[in-house]
């Protein structure tokens, strides 16, 4: 499934924060498909906007780089230009934990890192991956 941030949702669609229990798929499509195409600097001050979808952990991280006077790349693309659309590569949910490959249009390669709290499902890390070979 490709996730497009030109696109906005689509007639009758409920903002993923009213949707209950979602998969870690469909967390990770809409958190993605709302930074893409939500107004505002990307970055880690915009990140933070949905931080009950985000691990305590991952908010820490989000709230150093925003400490840090030099931003190298955005932390949810591992880049500094941000991609037009993502697609779930791969899903993988072993038990309260779930790994999401995500491939930008920029065929970058995103490990998102997720765990399930309470009966929700949190992002925990965004991992940079090198082009598999």
């Amino acid at each position: 499934m490709t996730v497009n941030g030109a696109n906005t949702a689509a007639e009758g669609d409920v903002a993923y924060d009213e949707q209950p229990s979602m998969l870690p798929e469909e967390l990770v499509e809409s958190y993605y498909r709302w930074y893409l195409s939500a107004p505002g600097q990307p970055g880690a001050r915009k990140a933070l906007r949905k931080r009950r979808l985000l691990s305590p952990d991952f908010i820490r991280k989000l709230q150093a780089q925003l400490q840090t006077k030099e931003t190298q790349f955005d932390l949810l693309f591992c880049s500094q230009q941000l991609p037009e659309s993502v697609s779930v590569q791969e899903v993988l949910i072993e038990g309260d934990r779930a790994e999401i490959l995500l491939r930008t249009d920029q065929d970058q390669l995103l490990r998102i890192l997720l765990q399930s709290h309470k009966s929700d499902w949190r992002i925990v890390d965004v991992i940079c991956q090198q082009e598999e070979s």
